[in-house]
């Protein structure tokens, strides 16, 4: 999707943020708009995403076969460290995400990428996603997430936040169904943080998405969910369709644009093999159009003689030290930034949620339109209604009635056409939100017990004060005291070695009044302790 006459990499000199000249404009919609003459114009948001390949999966794939061109210099860490790091530094990135980094690399990476501060995915013994960022940029929020790592960034110059979903969707090629519901549980994420503890004024997603421009994941972030009939092309098996549940998936409602499209079809950015076997473009780069337009973007190929070297030697290689090319943008503000991070369009995707009655509505309308006899709707609408909930094992009675809705609902979805199903299949989904969207708390609601617990923290934050500032500025003589505490743990240490020289210990217990003040010395001097730390 690059023209091929890019030279390599070079720092851009007429941005305040440097990126690349290697990025090229878009022919159709996106346009070099000069720079506001005005000083306190936004500076512009650099992206660069690149699946790093991580060692565990180099070693194995390379002793599997699959990179048939590859040599062992080419796998080697050691080797593809270095070139990694350069490449980064050299994008000058204000973000840079990355995929399949394991603790070890990250380790590795953060000291080596100067300027940056780093995030890495937990809860993930499998290499995983990695997000850094420059120090203009500020991390408010992070959500961690099998296959994504989502987080919301301030950027101090711009007076607004973003939202960053560094992606790595699921590989096997025939599994577009769970890519569409890992990418639809990660916007929900950012969607409900957004009306809470993190808004933001826009949102970028980035990452191995494992789909083509032309595929589900594509379809359901251009249309806001998988239109009936697509399918999903990659590998050399063909196309294959995607599954009537992929329909189904709740849609987002952000408003998203694709940095890489279908302008070439030639563009690769994933090719083991090289010219020999299957290569496609599976690193994309998606924005939301609202607050943020791309002014240019990565070639993924620095020229001709690039191209035909990966397409040679395969990846790794020499060409390239992982398996995919890095992609990347440059994202700038549309108007004032600072309008935009309270503008009630990008509120829209994290304060529209809709309503159980309006859910509620929509698969109505769905189900009329996909079962016309009104017998056949109430028996849907029956074997779809859950029983209502038990305390302890269902009886067996229960549990043979669930089995019987279940086997009749089956029925009714094989006995229905191919369009009949995706739309009784996106009622149950509908049907299911609005007995969550019933269930949940309203986001006033949410608010308000977020602000009590806040409240609560700083109470207790202010007892603590008010408790330290009385240690420490009381009209006490704290030495005076201190001296007197200490001649009783004296008598203490006394009274035991007495017992030791006897070869035994002695019987009584110590004084109360010499242990009580030993143990006022040991609180005396730790309160003060504590008071010169705090303050």
């Amino acid at each position: 999707r690059t023209s091929r006459s890019c030279s390599h990499v070079q720092p851009r000199r007429t941005m305040s943020t440097s990126f690349l000249e290697a990025a090229v404009l878009r022919a159709a919609d996106v346009q070099a708009a000069p720079r506001a003459a005005d000083a306190q114009a936004a500076p512009d948001l650099t992206i660069l995403s690149w699946n790093i390949l991580a060692q565990r999966w180099a070693d194995k794939c390379f002793a599997d076969g699959e990179y048939p061109l590859a040599t062992a210099h080419d796998i080697l860490w050691s080797n593809r460290c270095p070139r990694i790091v350069a490449e980064l530094l050299a994008s000058t990135a204000d973000v840079i995400l990355l995929q399949e980094v394991d603790a070890a690399a990250f380790n590795e990476l953060l000291p080596k990428l100067t300027g940056y501060d780093g995030l890495h995915q937990k809860g993930n013994t499998h290499p995983c996603n990695a997000t850094f960022w420059k120090p203009r940029l500020s991390l408010v929020w992070a959500q961690h997430r099998s296959r994504t790592l989502s987080t919301v960034l301030h950027d101090g110059q711009a007076k607004a936040s973003v939202a960053i979903v560094n992606c790595h969707l699921e590989g096997c090629p025939s599994a577009s169904l769970k890519r569409v519901q890992q990418l639809q549980s990660a916007l929900e994420g950012v969607r409900h943080a957004g009306s809470l503890q993190a808004p933001h004024a826009s949102l970028v997603l980035a990452g191995d998405f494992n789909s083509t421009a032309e595929g589900a994941v594509a379809a359901y972030l251009s249309f806001g969910s998988v239109p009936q009939g697509t399918r999903e092309a990659w590998g050399l098996a063909g196309s294959t369709a995607v599954p009537d549940e992929a329909c189904a998936v709740a849609a987002h409602a952000y408003q998203l644009q694709s940095v890489y499209g279908l302008d070439d079809p030639r563009a690769f950015s994933f090719a083991p093999s090289g010219r020999s076997g299957w290569h496609g473009l599976l690193d994309h780069v998606w924005y939301d159009g609202r607050h943020l337009r791309c002014v240019s973007r990565r070639q993924l190929v620095a020229s001709e003689a690039h191209l035909d070297a990966l397409l040679t030697m395969g990846m790794p290689s020499a060409a390239s030290p992982s398996d995919h090319l890095p992609c990347g943008a440059t994202l700038r503000w549309s108007g004032d930034a600072a309008t935009a991070a309270c503008a009630p369009a990008c509120a829209a995707p994290t304060d529209s949620s809709p309503t159980p009655e309006q859910l509620l509505a929509e698969a109505a309308e769905l189900l009329a339109n996909a079962l016309p006899s009104e017998a056949l709707r109430a028996e849907w609408v029956s074997v779809t209604t859950p029983p209502p909930p038990c305390k302890g094992k269902p009886p067996a009675e229960a549990l043979a009635a669930i089995a019987a809705q279940r086997a009749r609902k089956e029925d009714l979805l094989a006995q229905a056409s191919p369009e009949a199903r995706a739309m009784l299949l996106r009622v149950q989904s509908l049907q299911k939100e609005a007995r969550k969207a019933a269930s949940r708390p309203t986001a006033e609601q949410q608010r308000a017990k977020q602000q009590a617990t806040q409240a609560k923290v700083q109470k207790k934050a202010a007892a603590k004060a008010a408790d330290i500032a009385g240690w420490c500025f009381a009209p006490l003589d704290i030495a005076e005291l201190a001296s007197a505490a200490q001649e009783a743990v004296d008598d203490h240490w006394l009274w035991h070695r007495a017992g030791r020289q006897s070869g035994k210990t002695p019987l009584e217990p110590m004084p109360s009044s010499a242990t009580k003040a030993a143990g006022l010395h040991v609180t005396v001097l730790l309160r003060v302790h504590e008071c010169g730390a705090r303050l």
